[in-house]
């Protein structure tokens, strides 16, 4: 028990890191499919831009009061997470700026860049449970009567992927870390109150109830924050502009909106029944390895087919670091993880453990700047926010 609790904690500390270099490769896909040239409205010259978050598509400069996101000439828009869909450009003459919005190539090309991200992942994944399973001489075999459904975990993997890989421009780094978490908890808890695709059954108590608030609140407070949260940010949006610096209104900044609230909490609703079904498929197989080959390997067929479709084609390959390329392992170490937990200590239970390792390396992440991030030092109210997840997790699993 000691032995799946730490490594379904490791795996839940691969996730974040997962997704930072997901979301880094996809700006570099972005970046080889789409470099334009914006028009500063009075027909004489052109200022490059480099389509980092595969956001910006037609041009137009009808000057309209859009919310937007200044930059300085001749610069590259930001590609962070907080990147709006319609973006000033400063035209250089003092005149009104021309504003970048979404057309729909721009949207068909940021599926593409996702999907594209999301399918090295899967592949180099694939092929690292590959060699695992080789190497360890695990079967391949499944057990009659196995139900359908329980292969389905590669599908709904790969469309949570993809999603948040689409919805981390519009929502940012600590809504796509909450807002799944919502959907997996709210799905974990009905799948074990009503065992569902074969889990085990695990009444609600008062106790556990407490335990999953007790997640909620921490949640809040370990990952968004004061540093990161509502309050920086309205603080942020009355602060004055500087020449040459690229500031974000405070519509573009802090809105959520309900579509987008509800797209994440999805992504976590998916996330819970994945677990689910590749618990039913591990005990199927006899090995979480052989089951998290399984389920990549379906992902990767059809991000490959979706490609296909898409008609992508890449014009060159991203310049990235070598390690930006390691996703996918890491996310095959959270499937394998949860894949292992789920049959033994139940879905639920298991998604909080990963939870545990989740807060954990994005508290990291922030504090050091690791990936590129930016800095957010670790606060006492950040460190309570975890303390709370851990105690919320134990009651949880125990009581």
């Amino acid at each position: 028990m000691i032995a799946i609790l730490i490594f379904t904690i490791a795996a839940g500390c691969a996730l974040p890191i997962q997704t930072a270099m997901n979301s880094r490769l996809r700006a570099g896909f972005s970046q080889s499919d789409d470099a334009r040239a914006v028009p500063n409205g009075d027909g004489r010259e052109l200022m490059p831009v480099t389509g980092s978050s595969a956001e910006d598509g037609a041009i137009t400069a009808d000057g309209a009061s859009a919310p937007g996101e200044s930059m300085p000439s001749g610069g590259a828009f930001p590609s962070g997470p907080s990147a709006p869909s319609d973006r000033a450009v400063p035209r250089g003459d003092g005149g009104k700026p021309a504003f970048v919005r979404r057309s729909p190539s721009a949207r068909r090309a940021s599926l593409q860049a996702a999907v594209g991200a999301a399918l090295v992942a899967f592949i180099v994944g694939s092929l690292t449970l590959a060699l695992v399973a080789l190497v360890r001489g695990l079967p391949l075999t499944v057990a009659p009567h196995t139900p359908l459904w329980a292969f389905s975990g590669g599908l709904l993997g790969a469309t949570a992927l993809v999603a948040l890989i689409l919805l981390f421009p519009h929502i940012g780094a600590a809504g796509s870390v909450i807002l799944p978490l919502i959907g997996k908890i709210a799905a974990g808890v009905l799948i074990d109150s009503q065992g569902w695709f074969e889990s085990l059954v695990r009444a609600m108590s008062l106790p556990r109830l407490l335990g999953v608030l007790a997640v909620l609140l921490g949640i809040y407070l370990a990952i968004i924050g004061p540093t990161q949260g509502w309050h920086r940010r309205r603080v942020g949006d009355k602060a004055s502009t500087r020449t040459g610096e690229t500031t974000l209104t405070s519509k573009a900044r802090s809105t959520i909106t309900p579509v987008y609230f509800l797209l994440g909490a999805g992504v976590g609703v998916l996330s819970a029944v994945q677990t689910a079904v590749n618990g039913r498929l591990t005990v199927a197989m006899g090995s979480s390895i052989s089951s998290g080959l399984v389920s990549y390997s379906t992902s990767t067929v059809f991000l490959l087919l979706l490609l296909i479709a898409l008609r992508w084609r890449p014009r060159r390959i991203p310049l990235t670091p070598w390690w930006m390329w390691l996703g996918g392992p890491l996310g095959a170490a959270f499937v394998v993880g949860l894949a292992s937990a789920a049959p033994v200590i139940g879905t639920g239970p298991a998604i909080l453990v990963a939870l545990c390792g989740q807060i954990t390396a994005s508290v990291a992440i922030d504090h050091f700047g690791w990936f590129s991030t930016k800095v957010s030092p670790l606060t006492v109210e950040r460190l309570c926010g975890a303390a709370l997840v851990a105690v919320g997790m134990w009651a949880y699993s125990l009581l």
